[in-house]
C-alpha cells in the first residue's frame, strides 16, 4: 500500500504525536509499504508570525525558516531511512500531495486540507490523538471528527467521546513503546529516594502543579532528590535544588527514567501521555493526575497512584506514600513495568494495517 500521512509542522523537537506517526511510518516501511510523511510549513488556521519587534522573537522566527527551506535530520526519533520525508516551506495545497492509497490527518487542522484533496490522494483517513480543544472552538473539532474519515482513536476516553457524539465509524487502537528504547537497566530497588517529571511551558502540561508538589516534598524531605527534563533550552523559573536535563537524548531519557524510583506527571488532560509510559517501562513508579489518557496502561493502587487534575495537594500526598512506603514503591513499580510489556508497536502496527487492508477489500 501507499500510505501518506501529513503532520501540522517540523520535528525540530520531540513531540509525543509525531513520535506516533513515525512508529506507526517505521512499522509500515518494514512491511513493504511505501510511506511518505508530509510536513507543513504552514496552516491557514494559524496567523502568519509577526514582524518581529525583539532579538528573542526574530532568532525564534530564524530558527522557524531554517527549519522549512533547510530541515535537519530527525535526532531524537529513529525514522526508518525507506519512509520519504516531505518538508514543505508553506501550505500542504493539493498539488504538493503525492498520489496515494491513504493519507492520514494527524490533527484537527491537517484534516481541513485532507478533506478537500481529490480522492487520488487516497482514502481520507483521521488518526485522532486528542480533543485539542485548546486550540479553537469545539466546534471546529467536532467537525472535523464528523467528517466521513476512516477514524482510529488511541485510547478509550476518545472512543467513548465519539460515541457520545453519535460518531460510531471509529476504531480504538491504542499507541505503544517502544521496548527496544525504553526498558528497564537499572532495578527499582536499587534507587534511591529520587523524582523525575517533564518541564514544559503549555500550562496545562501541569509543571506549576507538579513544582508546587514538588517543592513541599523538598521542604519536608530534602533527601529527595529532583530533577526535570524538557525540549526547552533551560527550566524557567524551576528553582536552584532542581536539576534540568534540556532536549535529552533518547539514551539518556532512558537512563533518567531508569535511574529515578517515581517519575511524576501532572498534566491536566492527555490523549496517551507517553512519558508516564515510557518511564513505567523502564521501571519508576507513575504518581500523577487522572488525565483520562494514562488510564490506557495506569491503574490507581494497581500500578501507579493517580489524583485529580490541579490537585498539588494530593500529588504531594501521594508521593509521600511512596517515599515513605518502599514495599509498595516496588510493588508499584513491577506491576507497571510489566503492564507496559503489552504495549508494543508490532502490536499496535499490525492492527492498523489489518484495518486498512479491510477497507481496501471493501473498496475493491
Amino acid at each position: 500500500m501507499r500510505i501518506s500521512f501529513l503532520l501540522p509542522g517540523y520535528p525540530a523537537i520531540p513531540i509525543g504525536g509525531f513520535r506516533v506517526v513515525y512508529q506507526y511510518a517505521n512499522y509500515f516501511a518494514e512491511h513493504n509499504h511505501h510511506v511518505t510523511i508530509i510536513h507543513a510549513g504552514r496552516l491557514r488556521q494559524h496567523p502568519v508570525p509577526r514582524i518581529p519587534n525583539n532579538l528573542k522573537s526574530w532568532i525564534a522566527l530564524m530558527k522557524l525558516w531554517k527549519s522549512a527551506y533547510w530541515p535537519q535530520p530527525i535526532t531524537w526519533q529513529f525514522v526508518d531511512p525507506r519512509i520519504q520525508l516531505v518538508y514543505l516551506p508553506g501550505e500542504p495545497k493539493t498539488h504538493l500531495i503525492p498520489p496515494a492509497d491513504f493519507i492520514f490527518a494527524t490533527s484537527w487542522q491537517t484534516a481541513e486540507y485532507i478533506w478537500e484533496y481529490p480522492p487520488d490522494r487516497g482514502e481520507k483517513c483521521h488518526l485522532i490523538q486528542h480533543f485539542q480543544s485548546w486550540n479553537t472552538y469545539k466546534e471546529r473539532i467536532i467537525g472535523t471528527w464528523r467528517l466521513p474519515f476512516h477514524k482510529i482513536v488511541i485510547a478509550r476516553w476518545l472512543l467513548d467521546m465519539a460515541h457520545g457524539m453519535g460518531l460510531h465509524d471509529v476504531v480504538h487502537i491504542p499507541n505503544a513503546i517502544d521496548h527496544t528504547q525504553f526498558y528497564l537497566t537499572q532495578p527499582p530497588e536499587s534507587r534511591p529516594p529520587s523524582v523525575l517529571s517533564l518541564y514544559h511551558h503549555f500550562p496545562w502540561k501541569g509543571t506549576e502543579d507538579a513544582l508546587g508538589a514538588l517543592t513541599r516534598l523538598h521542604h519536608e524531605r530534602p533527601e529527595v532528590s529532583i530533577s526535570f527534563f524538557g525540549a526547552e533550552p533551560h527550566g524557567g523559573n524551576l528553582p536552584s535544588w532542581v536539576t534540568y536535563y534540556a532536549n535529552p537524548s533518547q539514551d539518556l531519557l532512558r537512563e533518567l527514567y531508569n535511574r529515578h524510583r517515581i517519575y511524576v506527571g501532572a498534566s491536566w488532560a492527555e490523549g496517551w501521555a507517553l512519558p508516564p509510559s515510557e518511564a513505567m517501562a523502564c521501571g519508576a513508579v507513575f504518581v500523577g493526575t487522572d488525565n483520562q489518557g494514562c488510564l490506557e496502561y495506569a491503574q490507581d493502587g494497581v500500578n501507579a497512584l493517580l489524583s485529580p487534575p490541579h490537585d498539588p495537594e494530593s500529588l504531594y500526598h501521594n508521593l509521600l506514600k511512596i517515599i515513605d512506603n518502599y514495599e509498595l514503591g516496588i510493588k508499584l513499580a513491577y506491576q507497571g513495568h510489566q503492564r507496559l510489556l503489552s504495549f508494543t508497536w508490532e502490536n499496535s502496527g499490525r492492527a492498523l494495517e489489518q484495518y486498512l487492508m479491510k477497507i481496501t477489500a471493501g473498496i475493491s
